[in-house]
């Protein structure tokens, strides 16, 4: 995740159908800010679906790793396929980039809470807009977002309507590592290892560090996860069986869909390691249609 940043803050807009002005179709954008932790303050952008006569839902965009904006690429994608259903977005630029106050943290396991607060801190904003509907908040996020989400949710619980995970690890931040050091995503170059092999080399590992695994345990909200099938950069399988787990032992509302030849960004891929260059380079065209429709689920019950 944290060694794939390349992927992922990929920022060329014309992929994914945006201006050159920052425009998205259907779509209005206006400034927000908001205060966090220390008397940080954020900036950003809430974009609201344009001919919507109702309260209006709304995901708050959570960040990957990196120095990432609000002109994230993967962000961007998320605002133009929701707001074109109707739900709202609320993007930031992270701490100490862009037009955002603060200093840059890095991706450290402590740093995790400082970006849950941060994500907290524009829920408490965007719940008192009262063109919103504060019951249908949700949040979405890519890759270390899937670290950040679970200690959100676990702190606000039912304030919260649903999560949507993608690529996002239960494992912890040197578990992560290891994996992507066995696949050869670390450094870009394949290794010659199994999946046979990588799987009895990770039973020798275990929790260190960073470990969302609690903080998921206590998410009593529906949340999916969405993940790539041929993700280098995260163990899938792990993180599967560990929502099956948590699903049973604490009867939590969880679901997860795995797309078939998709890489850790959930793009079409043939080995899904940070070596290719998806062709096209656009996330998989099931993706978000299967999100929204899960989504739209949730809003309606």
């Amino acid at each position: 995740m944290i060694r794939t940043l390349t992927i992922l803050c990929f920022t060329f807009h014309f992929l994914i159908g945006i201006s050159a002005f920052g425009q998205i179709p259907n779509a209005k954008k206006e400034p927000i800010e908001f205060k966090s932790t220390r008397a940080t303050t954020l900036r950003g952008d809430l974009w609201l679906p344009l001919k919507v006569n109702t309260k209006i839902p709304i995901i708050i965009a959570v960040h990957g790793s990196g120095k990432t904006d609000r002109n994230d690429s993967f962000i961007l994608e998320m605002v133009k396929q929701y707001t074109a259903k109707g739900i709202g977005v609320l993007t930031y630029d992270k701490r100490g980039v862009g037009k955002s106050d603060g200093t840059y943290i890095g991706s450290y396991s402590s740093s995790m809470i400082i970006y849950a607060m941060d994500v907290i801190a524009a829920y408490d904003k965007i719940k008192l807009d009262h063109r919103i509907d504060s019951k249908k908040i949700g949040v979405s996020g890519i890759s270390q977002a899937g670290f950040i989400i679970p200690i959100v949710v676990s702190i606000l619980k039912k304030d919260l309507a649903f999560s949507v995970v993608y690529s996002g690890p239960t494992v912890s931040i040197y578990e992560e590592n290891v994996y992507s050091d066995l696949t050869g995503d670390t450094n870009g170059v394949p290794t010659k290892n199994s999946e046979a092999y990588i799987k009895s080399e990770m039973d020798k590992h275990h929790s260190a560090g960073y470990d969302p695994y609690p903080f998921i345990e206590e998410m009593t909200i529906p949340s999916l996860w969405v993940f790539g099938s041929h993700d280098k950069n995260i163990p899938v399988y792990q993180s599967v069986i560990d929502l099956e787990t948590i699903k049973k032992q604490w009867n939590r509302p969880f679901e997860w869909k795995i797309f078939e030849n998709a890489n850790h960004s959930l793009k079409k891929c043939k080995t899904g390691g940070s070596w290719e260059k998806p062709t096209p380079n656009t996330t998989h065209e099931l993706v978000f249609p299967y999100v929204i429709n899960w989504i739209k689920t949730q809003l309606h019950q």
